[in-house]
């Protein structure tokens, strides 16, 4: 764990590796209202007529602009052999209120910025590829006064609306040029609202020697202290992160994360990663995702080593109530963290696979934990349901390995975790359900014979 200064607050001790993106914290607003659904609210941009290069075409609502590797700006941009841009931003900067930016198949050596809202930038998947190479990429100011971020897509504050989708957005290029300290990011919105379907994002990291230092994060969304942020991310794969690889974070963040898939490096001594983290002070709901390979071989601290463990889905200081549901997560260190957060944690699958990670924990609630003090919590009393959840780690049991975990012995000296247990088939675990000295509440039928 290395958690450094946000503004003028120390975050929490030094240690070598960073447990938790290093962000803000706060107090969150109600999540969306009428469940799942995203509805985004505010005044968008007044619509000032763009013109493109060369040209005085007015620009409809509903109007598509084209760039292509070989655009020209006195093509008819009808479609992608006719494109009239050849850069992504030229593109976006022309497009008015309600308009499409269109990415055809191409690499695009550049850096993306949408200040214009109810834009839609999107591509033909795959083969439409942003990839900065500059040894010198633009920054922006992470919005709780956090490490320096240098994101390669990102929706600027007070934007609305802004779809992003069927794209490769690729780190490859940016990452080398980046050190301890950075945090590169794959798409970032700041306080601003929008989608994001359909995209790859990978390769999002700080240079080799720098790995661990708790910057990389794939989709990076955050509201600041007094903005607000609503951001659906549907059917996106994200892979080869540093830190995690995705955040929603800040009071005012509100996240539906569905149908991802996320992969993070597999077993290593250098970063603690989480594949989907809500919070500090974000709320939402994280289901039908597939999140695998996060897990963690370096040092712990000694007083609670499993706030240094990795994790598929980490709630820390979650406001609201956060539901985890119908997961699959494969081969995380921890399968989903609940931490100083109220949550509903339903019906995931949670599985290893080859010989097992040892120490590891299908789910594991706790009303605070080590680095606590660093975000300015302390203890609390939360309440989680844990419900319905499969988990199965195989072969013989490996040692210190738990189905359910709730209310750590070292968690915290106040506070509680009242947990509701129960339906859950947990299998190949040396302790099945634990309720330690901090937590209260009930377990029922559906755990195996012989839990406490």
């Amino acid at each position: 764990m290395k958690l450094t200064t946000v503004g003028s607050r120390t975050v929490a001790p030094t240690l070598s590796v960073a447990r938790r993106t290093l962000l803000g914290s706060a107090v969150v607003l109600p999540l969306l209202a009428g469940g799942f659904g995203l509805a985004f609210t505010g005044t968008a941009a007044a619509a000032t007529p763009h013109h493109q290069k060369g040209q005085s075409r007015r620009m409809d609502m509903d109007q598509t602009l084209y760039v292509s590797t070989t655009g020209v700006g006195t093509n008819s941009d009808v479609n992608c052999a006719n494109a009239a841009y050849s850069s992504v931003q030229d593109a976006v900067n022309h497009a008015a209120t309600g308009n499409t930016v269109y990415v055809c198949p191409g690499t695009y050596n550049e850096q993306v910025s949408i200040s214009t809202s109810r834009l839609t930038l999107t591509g033909a998947g795959s083969s439409s590829i942003i990839d900065p190479t500059s040894a010198t990429p633009s920054s922006v100011a992470d919005l709780d006064g956090g490490p320096t971020i240098y994101p390669i897509v990102e929706v600027t504050p007070g934007t609305t609306g802004v779809r992003i989708s069927d794209l490769l957005v690729d780190g490859s290029g940016i990452s080398p040029n980046r050190v301890c300290g950075d945090n590169p990011v794959g798409i970032l919105y700041q306080a601003a609202s929008g989608q994001i379907l359909s995209d790859t994002v990978q390769n999002v990291a700080v240079q080799p020697t720098g790995y661990g230092c708790g910057g990389g994060i794939g989709i990076f969304v955050e509201a600041g202290p007094t903005g607000t942020a609503r951001v659906g991310i549907y059917g996106n794969t994200i892979s080869n992160y540093d830190k995690n690889g995705l955040t929603c974070q800040d009071a005012g963040t509100s996240c539906v994360v569905a149908h991802n898939t996320v992969t993070g490096i597999g077993p290593t001594d250098l970063i603690a990663q989480n594949g989907v983290q809500i919070g500090p002070g974000g709320v939402g709901a994280v289901f039908g995702n597939d999140i695998s390979a996060n897990d963690y071989t370096g040092g712990t601290n000694s007083t609670e080593p499993q706030a240094d463990f990795a994790s598929g889905v980490l709630l820390y200081g979650a406001m609201g109530r956060t539901s985890v549901g119908d997961n699959t997560l494969t081969d995380d260190q921890i399968g989903v963290e609940v931490v100083h957060s109220d949550a509903s944690v339903t019906h995931n699958t949670i599985t290893e696979t080859a010989a097992g990670i040892p120490g590891s924990i299908g789910v594991f609630a706790v009303p605070c934990d080590y680095y606590c003090g660093g975000f300015s919590f302390s203890g609390g009393d939360q309440r989680d349901v844990i419900l319905g959840n499969t988990i199965s780690f195989p072969g013989t049991p490996v040692a210190g390995t738990y189905g359910i975990w709730a209310g750590d012995i070292a968690a915290s000296s106040t506070g509680a975790v009242d947990v509701t247990v129960g339906a859950d088939s947990i299998s190949g675990a040396e302790n099945n359900v634990v309720l330690g000295p901090t937590a209260t509440g009930v377990v029922f039928i559906g755990h195996a014979p012989g839990d406490g």
